[in-house]
């Protein structure tokens, strides 16, 4: 018996995701099995002897954006009103063929959104510094999680103790022990993540022991930089600037590593939406994007972003992440902005940190 399923683009939803191979084994129990191949037929405008440019553009008068991205160009993106990453589409930035989700001799970075009752989102990337291309290679999304259950990601291994000493509590099923081999094999190659990059509330978010996430990641030797952001806003634009270079590796957006209730960075990318005013139904992009289940793994992506955005302004970095005086650098100064870090290190100027990242 065959399945035919049939819709129109609305985001990307359930039929959106499986028509576009985002729904897979990992979303599956043991018992579940396999999904099958699905065969994609795209029933285009321009295939229908009738219609022609001119039909095309006075059907673009007529309708809302949303409906023509929707209705005439099956946009699965373009097809949601108030799409932050409105830019980003599967067919762009998740190549499919070759398939290549690692580059052996690029140095890897990581991301860090920290959350414990919401959602602490990690993230691996390597960038291209003779073609400018960033790529996201790797992303594991998890709720009530303390910071110390991340640390094997930085790590590669699951260290015998916690950072207090105590025998090592977490467990993680048969899915994340695989996404721990799989991050393991790349450090084996690359090294471990050079620079790990954080939201800057970290230094501020109290985990165990009355100690800050990045305080704690400290213990494993794990040194992070703090990303602060002026605004939203502001991190969107910076996040727009590199994300026509960004290429994202199929297993990177489509995976949630058997948890079933994980957001998967491909949703995340393609839900992040501006607040609506609900009088005139008009999007504000001059706000903050709405906080939600889908906008943990863009805030994973817009500190990677912001942080690159950084480095190209030809400009010093601190410990924090962010730009000091280039005067004030030049000068042999460590950098004093007064925040804690778990493995200090003094402000290093754009050519050195540069040549560390890459």
């Amino acid at each position: 018996r065959n399945n035919i399923f049939l819709s129109t683009p609305n985001g990307m939803n359930y039929f959106g995701q499986l028509r576009h191979g985002n729904i897979g084994s990992s979303d599956l129990s043991e018992e579940d099995g396999e999904l099958p191949v699905l065969k994609v037929t795209s029933l285009r405008w321009y295939l229908h002897p009738e219609k022609d440019r001119i039909w095309l553009e006075r059907e673009r008068r007529k309708r809302t954006p949303e409906n023509f991205a929707q209705n005439i160009m099956l946009s699965y993106t373009a097809s949601v009103k108030g799409l932050v990453f409105w830019e980003f589409a599967y067919d762009f930035h998740v190549p499919r063929a070759p398939l290549v989700d690692f580059f052996p001799k690029l140095k890897i970075t990581s991301s860090y959104d920290p959350g414990r009752a919401d959602a602490a989102a990690f993230g691996l990337w390597q960038a291209d510094p003779f073609s400018g291309q960033h790529y996201c290679i790797f992303y594991i999304e998890r709720t009530m999680r303390v910071v110390d259950w991340f640390a094997p990601f930085y790590l590669g291994f699951i260290p015998d103790a916690d950072h207090a000493g105590n025998p090592w509590p977490h467990s993680y099923t048969g899915k994340e022990l695989e996404a721990l081999e799989l991050v393991k094999s790349w450090y084996a190659v690359a090294g471990r993540p050079e620079i790990n990059l954080g939201d800057q509330a970290g230094w501020q978010q109290t985990q165990n022991y009355h100690l800050s996430a990045y305080a704690v990641l400290g213990r494993y030797g794990i040194s992070m930089q703090g990303v602060k952001h002026e605004s939203k806003r502001e991190a969107v634009e910076k996040a727009v600037l590199i994300l026509r270079s960004t290429r994202f590796a199929p297993r990177a957006v489509n995976e949630r590593w058997g948890d079933r209730n994980a957001k998967t960075l491909g949703e995340c990318m393609t839900n992040y939406r501006w607040p609506e005013e609900r009088e005139s139904g008009m999007m504000h992009p001059h706000q903050s994007p709405l906080h939600g289940p889908f906008s943990h793994g863009c805030d994973m992506f817009q500190i990677y972003a912001a942080r690159q955005v950084i480095a190209l302004t030809h400009v010093p970095i601190g410990q924090d992440g962010q730009p000091l005086n280039e005067s004030f650098a030049s000068e042999g100064h460590e950098d004093r902005s007064g925040i804690e870090s778990a493995t200090p290190r003094g402000g290093r100027g754009y050519s050195r940190d540069r040549q560390s990242f890459y």
